[in-house]
């Protein structure tokens, strides 16, 4: 069955996220064709289809997580069913799961758990779109309590600082808790609704977080009766004299680990602090004399350890005095190479390249590079986000637009032998889609005021990835943004024959130094690229300098 997996290899080995399908069920696909984006810990990643087919299936729905080897979706070529592909597909995706997340071992304890039965509640979580981005915006919910919905059905609209999204069902089931509102500001990974049969299953869970949240672990305080078990999980049978000592089994537990240097050296690292752990992983680790500090990473929210990872853990040895770790049999890798994937450019690729090539060659670019102190300008961004449909990236292009009224240089245009200066701040921006790079232009910015600038610049934006360009031709200056992928900085080719371009990085954390001392901080660098021709050194200082004094003071704009 030709099954796409998430390949192994050292760029997934922390894993991926299915930031959005390209094609959905059904659609045809050649080969080279991207089928969907994947997001990375470090970069954006695009997944290719290696052979002409269809997409029969998606097995992993968008913002899902998924590890190495997983299966993404199905691919079906020339002679193949796509009904009994798609069908196959999910029942195999489903019986190749791992069967100990879906274990419930200890059944005869369930009456007195404080946590509801495994599987009965998936969260979903505020998505994470882009390495940089910290919190997100709910700005409407598509759904509502009681809703049955499918995965990879639009639930609701999210405002990154960049753009606004739509953000699918990662999974299928009913709508029991909607845990925020429309309008909230949600940090990333954090729970923004439940699905779930029964509402009290849903209740019982938000209960089971918030006690783990405020518990405290105690590792070294199990049940009497928890003793009994502890001995015969690791089965140390070769050691005849080593059982000698059981009868008295809370003295040697703190002193244990001493006289037995071998079975120390392989334990795993011990994790010191508080350890995350739900309730029901606390008290199944004391029934089966499981260390949760020896016991590792867990597989629930944030590294939250969850009762069948303390199963994993008592299965491999790990009690309360260390485990002696089980050898490990590595097979040899099978090294299959695969053939390299052919394409021809599109029309727009090929315009992107002639038009930057030529920028390139006859263009003398120069550069200058200003850092400002971005705390000022993501104060005023979260301060002015709720109240209007703002991004970071339109503050960024409302303060351009003011310094490039201010310094006519860069409203000019090289056209022949004349000097053409506009009117007006005409900003383009750049726009990533699916066919490639366009610049989308915003005419007359200077006339706007910060709110309108945000509705004009979201409507341009959506019809550029819709397909419609709109105001080519007529800029000035463009802005390119990196930031929200990561980038820290990067120079930028300008767009002829504008007089130049300004690429903005990332605001990253660092300290920084004013006035003799030290704060932590956050601190943005923008890269200018500037037509010699057009614009000199000095005129480009000014303009740098003038841009770092609105953006590092946004409420005097």
């Amino acid at each position: 069955m030709p099954i796409i997996r998430l390949p192994e290899t050292k760029q997934f080995q922390g894993g991926a996220t299915v930031s959005r399908w390209r094609k959905a069920e059904g659609d045809a696909a050649a080969k080279g064709e991207v089928l969907a984006d994947l997001e990375t810990e470090t970069a954006l990643v695009e997944l290719v289809a290696a052979v002409e087919g269809r997409l029969t299936a998606h097995l992993a729905g968008a913002r899902t997580s998924v590890q190495p080897g997983s299966p993404l979706g199905i691919l079906a070529t020339a002679g193949e069913d796509p009904a009994a592909l798609a069908q196959a597909a999910r029942s195999n995706s489903a019986s190749s799961t791992p069967p100990a997340p879906q274990e419930a071992k200890p059944v005869t304890d369930s009456t007195a758990s404080p946590a509801p039965p495994a599987g009965a509640v998936t969260p979903i979580y505020m998505p994470q779109a882009g390495n940089t981005m910290e919190e997100g915006t709910l700005l409407e919910w598509r759904i509502k309590p009681g809703d049955h919905v499918e995965a990879g059905q639009i639930i609701a609209e999210i405002e990154t600082d960049k753009a606004s999204i739509e953000f699918e069902a990662p999974e299928a089931g009913r709508v029991a808790r909607l845990t925020a509102a429309e309008g909230d500001i949600v940090a990333v990974k954090h729970v923004i609704a439940l699905l779930a049969e029964n509402n009290a299953d849903a209740d019982a869970w938000l209960a089971a977080q918030e006690d783990s949240a405020g518990a405290t672990p105690s590792p070294s305080a199990p049940a009497p009766s928890a003793p009994a078990p502890a001995p015969s999980a690791p089965a140390p049978a070769p050691s005849a004299p080593a059982q000698a000592p059981a009868p008295e089994p809370p003295a040697p537990k703190p002193v244990a680990a001493a006289p037995s240097p071998r079975a120390v050296a392989p334990a795993p690292s011990v994790v010191t602090g508080r350890v995350k752990a739900s309730p029901y992983a606390k008290k199944v680790a004391a029934q089966l004399g499981v260390d949760i500090a020896r016991a590792g990473a867990g597989s629930g929210p944030q590294g939250r350890l969850v009762s069948t990872d303390i199963e994993r853990a008592a299965a491999r040895g790990i009690g309360a005095a260390g485990p002696a770790a089980a050898p490990i049999d590595v097979v040899p890798a099978k090294v299959v190479l695969g053939e390299p994937v052919r394409s021809t450019i599109t029309s727009m690729r090929k315009a992107i390249a002639k038009n930057l090539q030529t920028s390139k060659q006859t263009v003398p670019h120069w550069y200058l590079k200003v850092s400002i102190d971005a705390d000022p300008l993501l104060r005023f961004y979260k301060g002015e986000k709720p109240r209007y449909q703002l991004t970071l990236n339109d503050v960024i292009v409302f303060a351009v637009s003011r310094v490039v009224m201010e310094i006519p240089e860069f409203r000019q245009r090289l056209e022949g032998d004349e000097l053409v200066t506009l009117a007006n701040a005409n900003i383009g921006v750049a726009v990533g889609t699916d066919k490639g790079l366009v610049v989308p232009v915003i005419c007359g910015v200077d006339q706007m005021t910060l709110p309108q600038l945000g509705l004009e610049a979201k409507r341009i934006v959506d019809a550029a990835r819709a397909g419609k360009i709109e105001g080519i031709g007529k800029a000035v200056f463009t802005i390119s943004n990196l930031g929200m992928a990561g980038v820290e900085e990067f120079s930028a080719i300008i767009n002829p024959p504008e007089s130049g371009i300004l690429a903005v990085g990332s605001a990253r954390e660092t300290v920084i130094v004013r006035d003799g001392a030290l704060r932590p901080g956050r601190t943005m660098t923008m890269v200018l690229s500037s037509d010699h021709r057009v614009v000199d050194g000095m005129v480009a200082a000014r303009f740098a300098a003038r841009l770092k004094e609105m953006l590092e003071n946004p409420a005097a704009m």
